[in-house]
């Protein structure tokens, strides 16, 4: 399939190019990834074949990493939601490699993002209270000694939660970020 490249980056298989047609196919999927591969194609004027070898090699590619449902926090009961800053007291690779292995075994930290700044990590962390969170932190201290501090901030409200970041491509073709 050739493919007129608005955007050109490597991945883990190699260089993938991707034109004006799949950042459509893209920004499509992040908002409904349980749209039919008809309705797909025909919302991006594909047949229903090239529509789906797209996909496929969007999937193959590593661009799409896979599918999953959005489940509401609030319809499942109440918890709290807390981003943590965390210092790390080394700044030694293996200290950070170590942190983010625990923290990976951690199911209640939903998100880990190494930063720059006066922080190494900002945690999200969702907790049924604030003693289970601060049960959770306890148990990533003991777990982890290096923790340097740490500063809680419980989320009020979210105001805006939008995981997708493409919208598509513009009138001329261009893709939007």
């Amino acid at each position: 399939m050739k493919v007129t490249p608005i955007r050109s980056f490597r991945s883990s298989v190699g260089t993938v190019q991707l034109d004006a047609t799949d950042m459509a196919i893209l920004s499509i999927l992040q908002d409904n990834g349980r749209i039919t591969n008809s309705r797909l194609a025909l919302d991006v004027d594909l047949s229903e074949s090239a529509c789906f070898n797209r996909v496929r090699r969007l999937e193959q590619a590593k661009v799409i990493e896979g599918y999953r449902a959005v489940i509401s926090q609030r319809a499942l009961g109440s918890f709290i939601t807390v981003l943590a800053d965390v210092t790390l007291e080394s700044h030694k690779h293996h200290e950070h490699s170590r942190f983010e292995r625990i923290v990976m075994e951690i199911p209640e930290i939903v998100e880990c993002t190494a930063t720059s700044g006066q922080f190494d990590y900002r945690l999200k962390v969702v907790a049924v209270d604030m003693d289970d969170y601060m049960r959770l932190m306890d148990d990533l201290s003991e777990r982890h000694d290096r923790i340097g501090q740490f500063f809680s901030n419980v989320v009020m409200k979210t105001v805006k939660h939008r995981p997708n970041f493409i919208r598509g491509a513009d009138d001329n073709g261009e893709a939007e970020l």
